[in-house]
C-alpha cells in the first residue's frame, strides 16, 4: 500500500508539471500572437502607436488589482505614493467585491470601482463601457495576469504599465522586469511606478477603517466584558491555500495554553470558509474561546484585530490585516518557494515576527507537495515562545 502511495504521488507530481510546463508554453505563444497583431496593426494605423510617457499628460490614473485581501493591502504602499506624486489627479482603484472594503475608506482614491469576474458577458461588456467613460490616462496594472491587461487596454488608457506576464505583454506601454516579481510584494508593486518616477520610502500599509466597523468592536468588547487590562489575542486559524494552514488541534492547544497561562481572552476569527474550522477548534477546547459573528465584513474584522495585543495566524489575508491596522503580529510561514516566502509576503516591522521550522527543501513547490511537512513541524511550544518575545516587546502586563 504504502509503495502504491509513493507511486501515486509521484504520478500526481508529473501530470502537474507537465500541466504547468504546457501553461507556461501557452502564455509564450499568446504574448508572441498578440505582438505579432498588434505590431501590423499599429503599422497599418488600425490602433494608434505607442507614445511617450509624459506626466503632464496624467488626469486620471487607473490601479487595477482583483485578486486577493494581502495583495491588495500590499499595494497600498504604491498607492499612496501615486497620489503623493499627482495630488490633483483622479485615481479610480479597480478591484473586487472581495476585498472593496479594504479600501472604501482609504483617501487616496477618488473611486472605488468593482469588477465581478464572474459576470456574464453583457455585464463585462456595460463594465467596459463604464470603465471607458471615466476616460483615463494612465493604468497601472499590480495583479500581474491576461486578465488585468485586458482590462487596462480596452479602458483606452494611453499609458499603460505592469508585468509582461502570462501573455499581457504586448497589452502593456511600459513593461517591468519580471525579476521584481521575487521581491517583497510591496516592492514589486513599487517597482510598476519606479518607472514613471513614483517612489516612497514609507513601506507601511493602510487600511482605514470605517465609524461603524470601530462601534461594532467596542460593543463586541463591551458584550463580551473585556477590560483593557486584559491580554487579548486574536487567532485567525485560516489560509486560502492548504499549504499555508497550521494543524487546528495546534491552534486549539495554543488557544488553550494561552488561556491558562496568561488568563487571555481569545478571539477566533474567520470568514465563510474558516466556520467548521473555527467549530473544531472550538470544540477541542475545554475553555471556549470567543468566535465574533463577522458575516465576512473586512471592516467588521479590522476593527476586532485592532482592539487586540496580538495576532497569531497563518500566511493569509488577516494576517496582513492586523500588520496594517498596527497589531502586533505572529505569523507562521512554511513553503520556502521564493513566491511564497516570507521574503516575499511577510507583514514588515519590528513589530512583527515570523514563526518557521528550520525544512529548507531546495525544490520547494507547494502546488506538488502533498506532506506539507514544513507547516506541520511548527510546534506549539516554537509559537509561545513568540508569544513571549512579544510581550516582552510590548510591555504588556499579563496575571495568570
Amino acid at each position: 500500500m504504502r509503495l502504491q502511495k509513493i507511486q501515486r504521488r509521484i504520478k500526481n507530481k508529473f501530470i502537474k508539471k507537465c500541466a504547468h510546463k504546457l501553461k507556461a508554453g501557452y502564455f509564450i505563444l499568446l504574448e508572441a500572437f498578440g505582438s505579432a497583431l498588434f505590431f501590423l496593426a499599429r503599422k497599418f494605423r488600425i490602433i494608434p502607436a505607442i507614445k511617450p510617457y509624459l506626466k503632464e499628460q496624467v488626469k486620471k490614473i487607473l490601479v487595477i488589482r482583483t485578486d486577493r485581501i494581502g495583495d491588495v493591502l500590499l499595494s497600498t504602499p504604491a498607492l499612496r505614493a501615486l497620489r503623493e506624486h499627482f495630488p490633483d489627479s483622479f485615481i479610480g482603484f479597480l478591484t473586487t467585491s472581495y476585498t472593496g472594503e479594504l479600501l472604501q475608506e482609504n483617501k487616496n482614491i477618488n473611486e472605488l470601482i468593482i469588477y465581478n469576474r464572474f459576470g456574464s458577458l453583457l455585464q463585462k461588456i456595460r463594465f467596459i463601457m463604464k470603465l471607458r467613460a471615466f476616460r483615463f490616462d494612465l493604468a497601472v496594472i499590480l495583479y500581474p495576469v491576461f486578465e488585468s491587461g485586458f482590462l487596462a487596454y480596452l479602458s483606452k488608457a494611453a499609458f499603460r504599465i505592469g508585468y509582461p506576464a502570462n501573455g499581457s505583454g504586448f497589452l502593456l506601454t511600459e513593461k517591468v522586469d519580471k525579476r521584481s516579481l521575487y521581491k517583497h510584494e510591496i516592492e514589486t508593486c513599487l517597482d510598476v511606478v519606479r518607472p514613471i518616477g513614483v517612489d516612497t520610502s514609507d513601506l507601511a500599509t493602510e487600511f482605514p477603517l470605517s465609524e461603524d466597523a470601530k462601534a461594532f468592536a467596542e460593543g463586541f468588547f463591551r458584550e463580551n466584558n473585556i477590560l483593557p487590562s486584559q491580554l487579548v489575542i486574536c487567532i485567525h486559524p485560516g489560509a486560502y491555500e492548504s499549504h499555508n494552514r497550521w494543524l487546528p488541534q495546534r491552534y486549539a492547544k495554543l488557544a488553550e495554553t494561552l488561556i491558562a497561562k496568561y488568563n487571555a481572552r481569545v478571539i477566533l476569527a474567520g470568514g465563510r470558509n474558516d466556520r467548521q474550522m473555527v467549530k473544531s477548534i472550538t470544540n477541542m477546547m475545554p475553555e471556549k474561546p470567543l468566535a465574533p459573528v463577522l458575516n465576512d465584513s473586512l471592516q467588521k474584522l479590522g476593527a476586532i484585530i485592532r482592539r487586540c495585543d496580538l495576532f497569531i495566524g497563518n500566511n493569509s489575508g488577516p494576517m496582513h490585516v492586523a500588520a496594517a491596522v498596527g497589531t502586533p503580529v505572529i505569523a507562521l510561514f512554511g513553503a520556502v518557494h521564493p513566491l511564497e516566502h516570507e521574503n516575499k509576503w511577510a507583514p514588515l516591522g519590528e513589530k512583527n515576527i515570523i514563526v518557521r521550522s528550520k525544512m529548507d527543501c531546495k525544490d520547494c513547490h507547494p502546488g506538488y507537495c502533498r506532506s506539507y511537512k514544513c507547516m506541520d513541524m511548527i510546534s506549539v511550544d516554537d509559537v509561545l515562545s513568540a508569544v513571549d518575545t512579544q510581550l516582552q516587546r510590548t510591555g504588556k502586563k499579563v496575571s495568570a
